[in-house]
């Protein structure tokens, strides 16, 4: 709780400098569920705008403009940088590259996605930590890396591919989405749920009867996460039609 009104304040103080003194203003790198909880605070003002400048990254920063502004992704590009770390040898994965970054001093805030593709890395961070990146990544691992900035449309969107489920419930309680989603008994769903195993929205559900909405991410520790599409119609016997789409 402490987290969130620290973020909430954080956000405030970045709003009110943005419209007092006419600039632009941002966060560093927020997790998916700091995102949730910004936007569901924030609302759909127009005056800020979430993003990385690559499309469907996890990891985004939040801009708020002023009046004159009328471009959030252009703030938010002259933000965010990307570099290409190409490895001599050898395949580091996404812990290898994390590590060396902060082991450069680098914040995990300053870093927003890690896309591994090849046998090399594109990082996304933000631009008043590339000059560092550039200057002193000599490793990663025991790996020996060579660095380069590259512009953010060279950057491939990252993309995410999905199981789309459809199936029939009573209600969109999230004990029954869950237990058709990941193949549980309904007993078994709505233990887990109590026991503190599922996410709803980013953040802990321990209601099993809580009510779903279109949109809604929910997951299961250990099996996965799925995005609720909402209601689609009714079956021949009264039951609701519903789908999901599960991350794979």
């Amino acid at each position: 709780m402490e987290q969130r009104n620290e973020l909430k304040r954080r956000l405030e103080d970045l709003r009110e400098r943005s419209r007092r003194n006419g600039i632009i203003t941002s966060t560093h790198f927020l997790t998916p569920a700091e995102q949730y909880f910004a936007e569901e605070m924030l609302g759909r003002d127009g005056f800020h705008a979430i993003g990385s400048g690559v499309t469907g990254t996890e990891r985004n920063i939040i801009v708020f403009l002023p009046e004159w502004a009328d471009n959030g992704e252009d703030g938010i590009r002259e933000l965010v940088s990307a570099v290409k770390i190409t490895p001599s040898s050898g395949e580091p994965g996404h812990r290898d590259y994390l590590g060396s970054l902060m082991g450069l001093g680098i914040k995990r805030e300053w870093i927003g996605d890690i896309l591994i593709r090849d046998n090399e890395a594109i990082v996304l961070v933000l631009g008043s930590v590339k000059q560092t990146i550039l200057d002193e990544l000599i490793s990663v691992g025991r790996n020996r890396v060579s660095v380069k900035e590259i512009s953010l449309d060279d950057v491939p969107a990252k993309e995410t591919e999905f199981e789309e489920k459809r199936f029939t419930v009573s209600g969109v309680r999230l004990d029954k989405v869950l237990s058709s989603v990941f193949n549980l008994s309904r007993n078994t769903a709505a233990s887990m749920i109590n026991e503190g195993l599922v996410t709803l929205n980013y953040s802990v559900c321990q209601k099993p009867d809580k009510e779903l909405r279109e949109g809604d991410v929910f997951s299961l520790r250990g099996k996965g996460k799925a995005i609720f599409n909402g209601v689609s119609g009714t079956s021949k016997k009264g039951r609701l039609i519903v789908s999901a789409s599960l991350y794979t």
